[in-house]
């Protein structure tokens, strides 16, 4: 390559980056300094870019023009060196300003990363998850978009890092490897519009339009959307949905008086049956019912255990599975997770991620002293189907129709509060 030849593709390298850089300013001016960085390639990664192309891969004849440009060069010279290296075959500069649109494919990619510290994701349903030092890379050739952007977080607490999430817009990260940057889901709303423009052109007015797009985007789930995870579900291990299933008519349960408790419940706690063909079923959301009981249950043991009425604590119940840890998700009872290995955790925190305003951010899990955080103790589910069964027994045994007066019944269904 000829020094005329560096300095015009320098020339038009430079002009790309002055691009990428008025680009850049409408970004920062939205978001701040502070909490924007723009990361310029250099004119090495694309001098080796350009290294392996040949002449043919740009020019398909001895001269041309375009909206770009013109060259022309000897028909013998471009037929013996159209399979020859581009850089080593310019002989009019012409040929650079004319190939302006594959150069510019050819350029590296400028990074515009954009800093949210902290944010509140939020869905439908009021329901939020608060979540830390998300960043959103923004690639550029020149003042246009290139592809989609892509997120990624640097600061996870303990509970969402072994839940794999990162944001629900984004697929699971892996709990034994450093997170990646990864493209988010961006649905059919607006936002698609709004990128697409800016794939295309170079408009103000859109840039503007996407940085509050984007800026109201990361504070939502779709639920409509389906997110990749619902922030409810978070620290509840996936697959492993609790429910009382069958009537049980045993429950070894040994170390209270069974008796007592469930006469407490049922004065205590209001419950609602159904009354369905002469007989009487559980009239309320089955997990309501068992979460009330549990409630019942704690407190009445506490009671009991403070006037030295039994012995046990209520954790050694919990190690004796009487009651059982549990995290209430989408209407249903989740076993905990149960890798919490601290070692497995040390062993990628603090690993290197990417860098912004010249500094290197580290991975960062916090937090892991607090890995009960959202669960809440219930009895466990044999102790449910023990007790309903229990209840149900006695009620339809004094209320309920004998089989005989229930086949002449018309078929009803009532409701009652007990």
């Amino acid at each position: 390559m000829t020094e005329e030849v560096r300095n015009k593709l320098r020339e038009f390298f430079e002009a790309r980056l002055e691009e990428s850089r008025i680009f850049y300013a409408v970004i920062r001016d939205y978001f701040s300094e502070r909490l924007t960085d723009l990361q310029l390639p250099n004119f090495s990664e694309f001098e080796r870019r350009l290294g392996d192309r040949r002449l043919e891969y740009f020019i398909g004849r001895a001269s041309d023009s375009n909206r770009y440009g013109r060259y022309s060069m000897d028909e013998d010279y471009y037929r013996t060196h159209r399979s020859s290296f581009f850089v080593n075959s310019i002989t009019d500069l012409g040929i650079i300003d004319y190939c302006t649109m594959l150069l510019t494919e050819e350029m590296p990619d400028t990074n515009i990363l954009i800093k949210f510290p902290e944010v509140r994701v939020t869905n439908e349903q009021d329901r939020s998850v608060n979540i830390k030092d998300l960043y959103v890379q923004l690639r550029l050739t020149g003042n246009k978009m290139r592809g989609t952007f892509r997120m990624i977080r640097t600061t996870y607490d303990v509970i969402q890092w072994l839940s794999r999430y990162s944001h629900s817009h984004i697929p699971r990260i892996s709990s034994s490897d450093v997170p990646s940057w990864s493209s988010p889901c961006l649905g059919t709303g607006p936002l698609n519009t709004t990128l697409s423009r800016l794939r295309e052109v170079y408009d103000e007015e859109f840039l503007g339009l996407f940085c509050f797009e984007l800026s109201k985007y990361v504070t939502v789930e779709s639920l409509a959307g389906v997110p990749y995870i619902k922030l409810e579900s978070i620290g509840a291990n996936n697959g492993s949905y609790v429910t009382p299933f069958s009537y049980r008519g045993y429950w070894d349960a040994v170390c209270f008086p069974m008796d007592e408790f469930v006469k407490h419940f049922l004065k205590s706690v209001p419950i609602k049956f159904s009354y369905v063909n002469g007989n009487y079923a559980l009239g309320e959301p089955l997990l309501d019912f068992w979460i009330k009981m549990s409630n019942c249950f704690i407190n009445w043991y506490n009671d009991m255990y403070r006037q030295g009425e039994v012995s046990y604590t209520l954790q050694a119940l919990e190690r004796r599975h009487i009651v059982d840890p549990f995290i209430i998700s989408e209407g249903k009872a989740c076993t905990p997770i149960s890798d919490t290995s601290i070692e497995h955790i040390q062993s990628v925190n603090h690993a290197d991620m990417f860098i912004f305003k010249g500094v290197m951010q580290k991975l960062n899990i916090e937090g892991t002293n607090n890995l009960n955080q959202n669960q809440s103790i219930l009895l466990s589910n044999r102790g449910c189907e023990y007790i309903l069964t229990s209840i149900l027994k006695l009620i339809n045994c004094k209320y309920g129709r004998t089989n005989s007066e229930e086949g002449e019944a018309e078929p009803s269904k009532k409701c009652f509060y007990l």
